[in-house]
């Protein structure tokens, strides 16, 4: 983390520890049980905070019995393919790449998307779920609003 002298050290690592601890468990889900920082730079100024521009997300269409299982779930707001394409199927397991949206906690959604497309593929492999991205709450389904996760 960068850092100012405006105020301790300490103080500002536990805000950034607090910020991430909640961000984990309201937007993904997530029980993290602790928050190691490393202080990277000591600024002499507040920097100036620029809006990133919403990463780039590569949507996919559901394909196949794994991807509109997948894509039906609630919270899910579109398949990706980060890694490659966005349902994987090998010969004993099956991953999927998706987006879930913000108002949905990414880990339930996660849950509901690995039960899904289990039971919607023969032999009802074992599942991983990729989460590439958490969509604002008030975007719509898509690209637009992204952030990564």
């Amino acid at each position: 983390m960068a850092a100012t002298a405006e105020q301790p050290l300490p103080v500002a690592a536990a805000a950034l520890r607090s910020a991430l601890l909640a961000a984990a468990a309201r937007r993904l889900g997530l029980v993290v049980a602790e928050v190691d920082l490393q202080v990277t730079e000591l600024l002499e100024t507040v920097p100036e905070l620029a809006e990133p521009p919403p990463p780039e997300v590569r949507t996919a269409k559901p394909e196949g019995a794994a991807g509109e299982a997948a894509a039906r779930v609630p919270g899910v707001a579109t398949l990706t393919r980060v890694l490659g394409p966005a349902v994987h199927t090998d010969a004993d397991h099956v991953r999927v790449e998706l987006a879930t949206e913000g108002g949905h906690r990414a880990l339930d959604v996660a849950r509901a998307v690995r039960s899904a497309v289990a039971q919607a593929v023969d032999g009802h492999p074992p599942v991983a779920v990729l989460v590439t991205a958490v969509t604002e709450e008030s975007a719509p389904s898509g690209a637009a609003g992204v952030s990564q996760a």
